[in-house]
């Protein structure tokens, strides 16, 4: 018995440190943004998350918050590839307002990000609609990337400006309704 605990011992250690030198090189990997303000009646609501899947393999991606109250989410390791924005939900008060439909799938078109590229999807703002099956309506905001979420992102340790970002946004002069 005491033979085999230093040769089991040996085996765990030989399989970690195998399992150490095999790293993603995340550099290849893609960094996805998109930002949201929206409000309600008397009610504010502060970011958006959306699911990205990807064609292929069909593997889902959900962007991830910067802060509790940030407008602003992200996915940082997103492997390169063709993608459909499947999934948008607003998070607004109590209530979480989702999309899944094709119509919004349309809007967001396929999409292909390249390996160590950084995407923006854009600032958009919304409402909702009083009455009309609480229907929001999201359209881009500005066309320049916030101040604020380059800030937010270097306080994180992404040291990103606006020129290291590609915009993914044809669809500016559109708005998506999110019901």
């Amino acid at each position: 018995m005491t033979i085999r605990i230093p040769i089991l011992t040996g085996l765990l250690f030989s399989l970690f440190i195998l399992t150490s030198w095999v790293q993603l090189d995340k550099s290849k990997n893609v960094f996805v943004s998109i930002s949201a303000t929206t409000s309600g009646v008397m009610q504010k609501g502060y970011g958006i998350i959306m699911t990205l899947i990807n064609i292929d393999t069909k593997m889902s991606f959900k962007t991830k918050s910067l802060g509790g109250m940030s407008p602003h989410s992200i996915i940082e390791d997103l492997p390169p590839g063709k993608y459909i924005v499947s999934k948008i939900e607003i998070p607004l008060g109590g209530f979480k307002y989702i999309n899944q439909s094709q119509q919004m799938t349309s809007f967001f078109g396929v999409l292909e990000f390249e390996e160590g590229k950084n995407y923006y999807f854009g600032d958009f703002y919304g409402y909702r609609e009083v009455g009309r099956q609480n229907v929001f309506h999201l359209w881009i905001d500005n066309e320049k990337i916030p101040e604020k979420f380059l800030v937010k992102l270097k306080k994180k340790g992404i040291n990103l400006t606006e020129k290291d970002f590609i915009k993914t946004y044809p669809y500016s002069k559109d708005t998506l309704m999110v019901y």
